[in-house]
């Protein structure tokens, strides 16, 4: 009793405050004047008083929204990413929510996620939105270049072009534009669309940006004197501008010294408090100078960069050069001694790096320190360009250090991969000196690349060719070299048969797989036993007629299919496709629907396969019987697969088809005990979610309504994310109904409508949700719904229908003193002491409490009255009371409101659906003041009386909620 006093004095006091605030419009309208003033921290906590002070008013999904946006101006991008994701899922519908993709695009370009950024402004872009257009366009593209897409940025700029953001009126977009361009190599894009503006009208920073980009575009289309002229108009600019410049300008000026050096004097002076731009600059100097073979120009100013690194490390590239430099020189050692200190002070392991250093380890003969060098580079780097050369280095240095063994492994490792790349001659060669060293001069047939043009009549290695060539999945290759062997005149040569006559298998098998089905089949049909058994091949016959019924199969021929697996089957009873042939087989019988010979080929098949394939050919066997008409003998075939061998990759099908027939037969109660086995055995088979919906389907159609609805609830509950759970709502609304529990009903289609958009049901679903809150006097909700419907479905068929109940509804909500007079003059007629009295009562009071607020005093009244004729009228007295709760809870007076639902769910015993309603209210509106044993009391109570109701449910998620 001391808690409620609490809370009735705790609220009277917001009441009292309450009093003196700022009304919802003022407190947003305050919001977003300091919002358009850029005072985001003072607007920001505007907004965020507005969401907490007034949770239900119209302005706060907007507040919303600029919180999201505020956070994202200072720079708050986790907790703006939330804001955004929680508008997404409650505000989802509103205009407003289009822009959202917009500014988490903003959020994941700053966090340097250039991936999701640019997803997110490509969603922005397609959703039509017209605002931030310009914004969108240069972030997708920005991030598409840190992506290095520079190709698609360059397409998405494009968009902006004839639309209202013309490049020439727009400096920094034509200037980013043309950046782009340029670094995709469009140059003569470049050029042509410098000529269209007038760039030295612009301000500075973007009249040079796009001067760099054309003196670029020229520069490498050749005009390096209209380049030079661009570039000097620009060193003079800002220094990154600048730098790039005068690095031209300095390779333009080859053989001028004079020239050179009044350029780096100009470097010097514009580049000074630049150490990295100054340092770029050397480091371009000395690597086009080491290109042009000045070594001595580029060792110098490589040099200065490399002794400034005890100051910030240095670009890979300077020790690099400075080593290849060295190695120029023929100083092999002296240019290890660059890279090695660079790699032990700390510097990228570039596979550039490893690789030189290994290098110059080859050429000063160093075997040892390239066999250390090398595999950790292979390891480091397996997708390099350099992989091939790598890889040969490495097996050579392993050759002269005399390690062959290795070197043939490594060898073997990179052409059986296909990485041997423009070197596999090469590869090939070390490979037979390899063997050559170790005595295997026997295994460089398998070089027969080499071997068979120098042998073109040997028949035996076009033969070990083709074999091998089918092991490495070189179809190509072996068709091709079968074509040459058999026009070659040395197959008529004594001996040859033998060969031929397995290459012509190997090249027909070979068709086959190659979807050349026909020239496979006629190849295959050339072979003639008799030679085969001159030859000693009679073993192969089985495979040709096995892969000939396959190529058959393959083309849906399958009567041919089944003739040649027949002839297998017949004859090679003892081959190792002979459980193969059965089983395929019985597929071709089943597809041309003769499921008698199907179910006999399934069922030898079950009976002669290995041991995990049996539960499989049993359960073909029992589809087969099921298609043939024979149920009965089906349901016994699957009972046994599931019943015997329990582990079966194939039992969790047998009792979900088991259960099916037993539902076809009629036999529910049957069929719902193996569905829920199915579930109880087979947990993660995909068929348990399916078959555990089912149940609640079969409990419908027969009539329990109670138990179906409860099936569809655990089906709910197991598969929170199945694909059926709309389906699932849908009936357990209907369930609800059959049971005359309309707010039970209510409760899930309106999940259904909110959380499932794209369901099937949610058109119908939304109807009959409008037309029980339109029945229940709650003309605004139902107002909700149908808009919605309308909204969603404007093209069906119920669309005129609805707008009928729309226009009615409207005039019921907007026109409430016309239906009011008509009440109340009910009222007055009828009097309280009637039935239609009180009902005219009860509806008069719903309509002051869901559509005027001020009248609110006026509805308790009514129900007052009416909730006091109990012993008159239990059903219009319970149903007063439980809307004397609802006004309670409107009015945040939580304490009376548990109250009022407390004494509404004990007023009329006979009302189900309103006690169970009642208690369940009573416990949320306990929760809303914070009473949690008062809720618990309620849904006990739920779960004692209504326990296989969905208020009884959600009450236990109600707690839930409270409890975290």
């Amino acid at each position: 009793m001391r808690k409620l006093w609490f809370f009735l004095i705790f609220f009277s006091l917001i009441s009292f405050v309450s009093a003196f605030a700022d009304t919802p419009a003022e407190l947003y309208s305050r919001a977003e004047s300091r919002y358009k003033k850029g005072s985001y921290e003072l607007s920001l906590k505007l907004y965020r008083d507005l969401v907490r002070e007034y949770p239900l008013s119209q302005y706060v999904p907007e507040a919303a929204f600029r919180i999201g946006v505020i956070q994202v101006y200072t720079g708050d991008y986790a907790g703006a990413e939330k804001s955004f994701n929680d508008i997404e899922k409650r505000y989802g519908y509103r205009g407003f929510s289009r822009d959202i993709p917009f500014w988490k695009g903003i959020i994941h370009y700053r966090k340097g996620e250039f991936q999701e950024a640019e997803k997110q402004f490509e969603q922005y872009l397609q959703s039509g939105k017209r605002e931030y257009l310009k914004e969108a366009v240069v972030y997708k593209a920005r991030s598409e270049y840190e992506l290095s897409e520079i190709s698609r940025a360059v397409e998405t700029v494009s968009v902006l072009k004839g639309s209202i953001y013309t490049f020439e009126e727009d400096p920094s977009l034509f200037s980013f534009y043309l950046y782009l361009l340029e670094q995709n190599g469009n140059y003569s894009d470049v050029i042509s669309l410098s000529s269209t503006v007038q760039i030295d009208t612009w301000k500075g920073l973007y009249r040079d940006r796009v001067k760099l980009s054309l003196a670029e575009s020229l520069y490498k289309t050749g005009d390096t004197q209209k380049a030079r002229e661009l570039y000097e108009s620009i060193i003079s600019s800002t220094p990154d501008i600048a730098s790039v410049a005068l690095i031209r300008l300095f390779t333009l000026s080859k053989g001028d010294v004079e020239k050179q050096k009044e350029i780096l004097s100009k470097a010097q002076l514009v580049l000074s408090g630049y150490p990295d731009l100054i340092n770029n600059f050397y480091i371009h100097i000395g690597i086009e100078s080491y290109k042009r073979g000045d070594y001595g120009v580029a060792g110098a100013y490589l040099s200065r960069v490399w002794n400034s690194r005890k100051e910030k490390p240095v670009n890979y590239l300077v020790p690099l050069y400075l080593a290849l430099l060295k190695g120029a020189e023929k100083d092999y050692s002296g240019g290890e001694v660059y890279l090695r200190t660079f790699l032990k002070e700390g510097g990228e392991r570039k596979e550039e790096i490893l690789y030189t250093l290994s290098d110059l380890c080859l050429k000063d003969e160093d075997w040892d320190c390239a066999v250390e060098l090398l595999p950790d580079m292979l390891n480091s780097f397996p997708e390099s360009k350099l992989y091939s050369r790598t890889s040969w280095m490495y097996a050579y240095a392993l050759y002269r250090k005399g390690s062959y063994r290795e070197s043939l492994t490594v060898i073997d490792s990179v052409t059986s991969s296909g990485k041997g790349g423009t070197l596999q001659d090469s590869l090939i060669r070390l490979k037979i000196k390899n063997l050559m060293k170790r005595g295997r001069k026997s295994e460089a047939v398998s070089l027969l690349e080499e071997y068979i043009p120098l042998h073109p009549d040997n028949m035996n290695a076009r033969l070990d060719y083709i074999i091998l060539s089918f092991q490495l999945s070189d179809y190509r290759n072996l068709l091709e070299m079968y074509k040459n062997m058999k026009s070659s005149p040395a197959v008529l040569l004594k001996g040859n048969s033998k060969s031929f006559l397995l290459s012509s298998y190997i090249a027909g098998i070979t068709m086959i797989g190659e979807k050349r089905s026909r020239e496979g089949i006629a190849l295959l049909g050339s072979i003639d036993k008799k030679y085969l058994l001159e030859n000693d091949l009679e073993s192969i016959y089985p495979y040709i007629a096995y892969y000939t019924g396959w190529a058959y199969y393959s083309m849906s021929d399958y009567s041919g299919a089944e003739k040649w697996f027949s002839e297998v089957i017949g004859e090679y009873t003892d081959s190792p496709l002979y459980a193969d042939a059965l089983y395929l087989a019985g597929w071709a019988s089943y597809l041309q629907q003769d499921f008698a010979k199907a179910a006999d080929f399934f069922a030898q098949y079950s009976k002669h396969a290995e041991a995990a394939d049996r539960g499989r050919g049993a359960y073909y066997y029992g589809k087969s019987m099921l298609a043939d008409g024979r149920p009965e003998e089906a349901e016994l075939i699957f009972q046994n697969i599931y019943t015997s061998f329990p582990k079966d990759s194939y039992a969790d099908d047998a009792l979900y088809r088991h259960a099916q027939i037993l539902e076809q037969l009629g036999q529910t109660e049957e069929a719902v005990l193996l569905y829920e086995r199915l579930f109880k055995d087979y947990p993660r088979s995909v068929l348990a979610e399916e078959g555990m919906y089912k149940i609640g389907e079969l409990y419908f159609k027969k009539g329990d309504y109670t138990q179906a609805r409860l099936s569809f609830y655990k089906y709910r509950s197991r598969y929170p994310s199945g694909k059926l759970v709309d389906a699932s709502l849908y009936w357990g609304g209907l369930c609800a109904l059959k049971l005359e529990e309309r707010y039970g009903a209510l409760l899930l289609w309106e999940k259904l409508v909110n959380n499932y958009p794209d369901s099937s049901f949610r058109s119908e679903v939304l109807r009959e949700t409008a037309s029980i809150y339109s029945d229940e006097g709650e003309y605004g909700k139902a107002l909700e719904y149908y808009s919605e419907y309308m909204l969603s479905y404007p093209d069906e068929t119920e669309a005129s229908s609805v707008k009928r109940e729309i226009e009615k509804l409207k005039l019921l909500a907007s026109g409430l003193g016309e239906r009011e007079a008509t009440l109340l003059v009910a009222i007055e007629d009828k009097t309280l002491k009637k039935k239609e009295g009180r009902e005219a009562a009860i509806e008069l009071a719903s309509l002051y409490l869901y559509n005027d607020k001020n009248k609110w005093e006026n509805a308790l009244s009514l129900l007052n009255k009416v909730a006091a004729m109990r012993e008159t009228d239990a059903d219009t007295a319970g149903r007063a009371q439980y809307y004397i709760g609802e006004y309670y809870s409107k009015k945040h007076l939580y304490a009376d409101a548990v109250k009022a639902f407390i004494k509404a769910a004990s007023m009329n015993p006979s009302d189900r659906d309103l006690a169970a309603i009642s208690l369940y209210r009573a416990a949320e509106n306990a929760g809303y003041a914070g009473d949690k044993t008062s809720a618990e009391k309620m849904v006990n109570l739920l779960n004692l009386k209504f326990p296989t109701s969905q208020w009884s449910l959600e009450g236990t998620k109600l707690l839930e909620g409270l409890n975290r």
